[in-house]
């Protein structure tokens, strides 16, 4: 995979998939937040509680995410430590 092609593939996954999680999150983030207000719970609290889950959330995605691109790569191809790098580089 060029540098190129995996910059594209990443935009297709940004374009549409992380920005429906991020919006879909925020929507029930918001949700959760006002009906714990209105269960009486504290601001604080409330935004306590909403920072924990959206965290547990988006940790679960991002195992998620790892746990299918590493099992889907391909065996005959294993990728070099300058290919990694060079990954984490873009990543970055």
């Amino acid at each position: 995979m060029t540098e190129k092609e995996f910059l594209d593939f990443f935009n297709q996954i940004d374009e549409n998939i992380l920005k429906l999680v991020i919006e879909d999150s925020c929507k029930q983030g918001q949700e959760h937040y006002n009906n714990l207000i209105l269960e009486g719970w504290s601001q604080d609290e409330a935004l306590f509680d909403l920072i924990m889950k959206t965290s547990y959330r988006a940790m679960k995605y991002a195992v998620m995410a790892t746990l299918y691109f590493s099992t889907n790569l391909e065996s005959e191809k294993p990728k070099t430590k300058e290919e990694l790098k060079k990954l984490f580089t873009i990543i970055k």
